[in-house]
């Protein structure tokens, strides 16, 4: 399997869906988990809360307009 995949993979560009200098999507673990782990939030390297993403592409239209129906 592997070696058929490194086969079919040959030559491919991987790209993240993340646009560079953004997180990937986190959520924040129960206390309770976080207890019984022994881990602590927000982890290394991580800001939280997460910044909001906005874009700035301007949509297109959806169409036409259409005359209101009497």
């Amino acid at each position: 399997m592997k070696q058929e995949f490194k086969d079919r993979t040959e030559g491919i560009a991987w790209a993240s869906m993340i646009p560079d200098g953004n997180q990937p999507p986190l959520y924040e673990p129960p206390t309770e988990f976080l207890k019984a782990t022994g881990q602590s939030w927000p982890p290394k390297g991580v800001t939280w809360p997460v910044p909001p993403i906005v874009s700035t592409e301007q949509l297109g239209t959806t169409g036409s307009a259409l005359a209101p129906v009497t």
